[in-house]
């Protein structure tokens, strides 16, 4: 539902995602979302009959109230019921049915500037639906979506400055603002994890090419700033210490720790950029733990210490027989997942000191990441 949601409502028609959509209309909140009793009655028995017919149990299942508007959800406590097949079938032709009713209403005003690093981020959250989502049908949805979104996103916000140098346009509507920090990660971000989910070079070589950027451009004295250090005497407005915490938005500083701790095991210019943080990180650490609900992101970077990641080496060519793909949802988020061009199928698996792993054979890595069966394990 919430893919079907950014295809239909969020993403504008040039393929990039709008930024945000307002909760209310005609002054009211939530007005275009909630039906009275007599709305709901209305829009499910007009529909159709077989809905009709099944009116009292749809109220029951929907938690539709006398009084006042309802805000469509389900009953936690019939989900045993709902989910069964032949009820499902009602509660999407009922959902089908309201939304046909909406039709009529005057509909919330949607922001439609596009904002680089949001799309960047929901690029890659496509890419951990297709990773870790077990559903084809939902699987389908986040690979159609990407297909229809990742060429117009690059084409949006990926342009060249005076010297030929690609560069990040911010936003839909400031084309020429200096160089913002989360629009940096958030991009290599998507880049890594484009390579390892296509073993395309190219989106590694932008990952790298890009951390590097972030390094020369945004770090200076043990600490990253939200925009490019070059425009420090341009700007009207003080350039400030990028912001650590993640109480309302996914924290990039965070998000870079994981990526630098994750590559380093194949990048070696990736360990010297972590011993020049070694001080931000220390403090960045003592300022988590005094108050962990606003630093999730930076919790899930600092948490674990360099020994607990791996980098896994493929052959390219389990990627283009697909044989690979069935693995990816055993991969931690803790895996960085490489490939390699040599003419064997020779494969491992290695921390920070030594690679623990390794075969000939995709058999051999079947067995290693295979589930087993409780009597194997014996």
């Amino acid at each position: 539902q919430t893919l079907d949601y950014l295809k239909s409502e969020m993403l504008s028609e040039s393929g990039y995602f709008f930024s945000a959509q307002d909760a209310d209309s005609e002054g009211v909140e939530g007005l275009y979302f909630t039906f009275s009793k007599d709305e709901f009655i209305a829009a499910v028995t007009e529909h159709s009959e077989d809905l009709a017919k099944n009116l009292d149990k749809l109220l029951v299942w929907f938690c539709i109230n006398d009084e006042g508007l309802n805000v469509i959800q389900l009953n936690p406590e019939l989900k045993e019921i709902i989910y069964a097949p032949e009820a499902w079938t009602l509660v999407r032709e009922t959902k089908a049915a309201l939304v046909n009713a909406r039709k009529g209403r005057i509909p919330p005003k949607t922001d439609n500037k596009g904002v680089a690093s949001w799309n960047f981020q929901i690029l890659s959250a496509l890419i951990d639906v297709i990773q870790y989502v077990r559903i084809e049908s939902v699987q389908r949805r986040a690979i159609d979506l990407m297909k229809l979104a990742h060429e117009p996103i690059a084409k949006t916000f990926l342009g060249s400055d005076e010297s030929g140098k690609t560069r990040i346009h911010t936003s839909t509507t400031r084309h020429g603002h200096p160089p913002l920090f989360e629009d940096y990660v958030m991009f290599a971000e998507f880049s890594f994890r484009s390579f390892e989910y296509t073993s395309n070079d190219n989106f590694k070589q932008n990952g790298i090419n890009t951390i590097d950027f972030i390094f020369k451009n945004f770090f200076r004295e043990g600490s990253f700033f939200t925009r490019s250090v070059e425009f420090d005497d341009t700007e009207e407005y003080p350039n400030i210490h990028t912001p650590v915490f993640d109480q309302s938005y996914k924290s990039a500083l965070g998000t870079l720790i994981i990526l630098l701790r994750k590559w380093s095991l194949e990048q070696s210019d990736f360990k010297d950029y972590l011993e020049k943080m070694e001080g931000s990180l220390e403090t960045l650490t003592h300022l988590s733990l005094q108050n962990p609900l606003g630093f999730g992101e930076s919790l899930r970077a600092l948490v674990y210490p360099p020994e607990a990641y791996r980098l896994i080496e493929v052959p390219k060519s389990w990627y283009k027989n697909g044989s690979f793909y069935q693995f990816f949802p055993n991969f931690s988020i803790r895996f960085a997942v490489t490939s390699h061009d040599r003419e064997d199928d020779s494969w491992q698996i290695c921390n920070h000191r030594e690679c623990e792993l390794a075969g000939s054979s995709f058999e051999e890595f079947k067995e290693v990441f295979s589930p087993k069966k409780p009597d194997e394990k014996k």
